[in-house]
């Protein structure tokens, strides 16, 4: 499992999480970087659940090993991107030193993640929780891009009304990730779009925005849906930490959609 899209700084290299992970050893040692940040992910939580091993190699032991590898190169600065899934969503509006508490494999898998690095003997690096995020994709139909595929075709389309998140425009979250690189911020940091909103109600936001017809949004609960795995009610996160740290703000959802309006046209 690996992204095979090029990149334009630096060399190339593609290391599969969900194989052997000595392969990631030898590029680690090999490069020696002074940075890392852990994109990588498998992020279907229904899939998840069904290929578990899968999920664990990649959301799990591969940040053993890039947490073994700054253990022995001190001034390696790891940020690692988890998740809001950490936690059972019975409350929302999550801050850092809440209690974890996972419902999914998924969850689990991002929050052994977490904790190879605060187990680990290095003190350099951030975990930065993140919500739903939503961008421009060559592969992946983001919500926004489905919604306004959907009812620009007068398609009816479902959206929950129960399931509470904090949206996160990529551009956003990428610079304010920057920002947290640039200055070697360390610990756990909430980083995520500053709305706490249903899917209805961001349905309904992107409807407005693109001026398409909102009755078209139906709204449905999670018990309709036949998942796999369960999903938190209310993974919402706080972000007044992230807020009061970096220059870059948390974006609110319908301030994030104007920019992604005008990245897709």
């Amino acid at each position: 499992m690996f992204h095979s899209e090029p990149t334009n700084i630096g060399n190339s290299f593609s290391v599969d999480l969900s194989d052997s992970l000595g392969v990631l050893r030898q590029v680690l040692n090999e490069i020696e970087p002074d940075i890392i940040v852990h994109l990588a992910a498998m992020t279907n939580v229904d899939q998840c659940e069904t290929e578990r091993n899968m999920a664990d190699n990649v959301n799990h032991l591969s940040v053993k090993e890039l947490v073994n590898y700054t253990e022995n190169n001190k001034e390696c600065f790891l940020l690692y991107v988890s998740t809001d899934y950490v936690f059972d969503g019975k409350k929302g509006d999550y801050v850092e030193t809440d209690e974890t508490n996972h419902i999914n494999w998924y969850g689990m898998t991002k929050l052994l993640g977490e904790q190879e690095l605060l187990k680990g003997n290095s003190e350099n690096w951030c975990i930065a929780r993140t919500s739903t995020p939503f961008g421009v994709h060559a592969k992946k139909l983001s919500f926004p891009s489905f919604v306004v595929k959907n009812l620009s075709q007068e398609h009816e389309i479902n959206a929950l009304t129960d399931q509470i998140t904090s949206p996160t425009y990529a551009l956003n979250l990428a610079e304010m990730m920057l920002e947290l690189i640039e200055n070697r911020v360390k610990g756990i940091m909430h980083l995520c779009g500053s709305s706490q909103i249903s899917r209805f109600n961001q349905a309904l936001e992107i409807a407005s925005a693109y001026n398409l017809d909102k009755d078209l949004i139906k709204p449905a609960s999670i018990k309709e849906m036949r998942w796999k795995a369960r999903r938190p009610k209310n993974s919402s996160l706080n972000i007044k930490n992230a807020y009061n740290t970096l220059t870059k703000k948390p974006m609110e959802f319908k301030e994030s959609l104007l920019l992604f309006a005008a990245e897709v046209h």
